[in-house]
Order: C-alpha cells, then sequence, then structure tokens
C-alpha cells in the first residue's frame, strides 16, 4: 500500500462531492464556534470574518510553534479582529474569547480522545508502545 493509494477516491464522483461537503460544513461549523466566542465576549463580527478567522488559523497553526498552539491562536485571533481590520477596538475581550474558543476546544479534544480511548479499551502507555514499534512513519 502507497500514500498515493488514498487518491483512489478522487475517481468516485460521489465520495468527492460527499468530502467536499463534509469539509465546508466542518469549516463553517468552525467559524461559527469562532464568530460565537467572540460574541459571548460583547465583540461583533460577521459570520464571514469568523471564516476568515478560521483560514488565518489554519495556515498559521502550521507554522512551528508552542505545543497545542498555545499563543499563536491568541496571536493570530487579534491579528484579524482587531480596529484595522474590522472596527473592532477592543483587543483584550478579543484575547479573552481566544483563550476561551482554545481552552474549549484543547479540552474538548483531549478528553474526547481519552473517553474513545478508554472505551476501546487502551491505555495512551499502549498506543506510545505500538507507534514505538511501528515501522511506517506516522
Amino acid at each position: 500500500m502507497h500514500g498515493a493509494d488514498g487518491l483512489g477516491v478522487l475517481r468516485d464522483r460521489t465520495l468527492v462531492t460527499k468530502s467536499l461537503l463534509n469539509t465546508l460544513a466542518q469549516w463553517g461549523l468552525a467559524g461559527l464556534q469562532m464568530t460565537i466566542a467572540l460574541w459571548s465576549f460583547g465583540v461583533e463580527i460577521s459570520p464571514a470574518t469568523g471564516c476568515l478567522l478560521v483560514a488565518v488559523v489554519a495556515v498559521g497553526v502550521t507554522v512551528p510553534s508552542a505545543p497545542g498552539y498555545l499563543g499563536v491562536i491568541q496571536a493570530l485571533f487579534l491579528l484579524v479582529v482587531n480596529e484595522q481590520t474590522v472596527g473592532v477596538t477592543n483587543a483584550s475581550a478579543v484575547f479573552g474569547a481566544s483563550v476561551y474558543y482554545h481552552m474549549t476546544q484543547y479540552v474538548l479534544v483531549t478528553f474526547g480522545g481519552l473517553f474513545l480511548l478508554h472505551r476501546e479499551g487502551l491505555t495512551v502507555a499502549q498506543t506510545q508502545s505500538v507507534a514505538a514499534t511501528s515501522d511506517s512513519p506516522p
């Protein structure tokens, strides 16, 4: 099996369409989550700005950074949502919303993953052991 084998899905228009719709739905929901986080802190932005924020954060977290992207997500929120771009003057509210968004996502993903590991009867040590003995790269 080769890495390019996964590209075989591109031959099936139905699968491609479903994949694109799934992607759009996930990005749209992420934009809505960021928008609601900002609204919760009294920062009024449009859903379109929330979607722009998702795109900037998605690109920004590809840059090597601190574990968990701590600080990167906050800086990107402040880069996109500020007085020059969308007229928001309350930087501390934007920062607070970014921390709130980041922590809720981090906690949900981490504890969700630990719950699923437990449900499957696995431990973190077992997954580390398998990863250490695997011949193929992740």
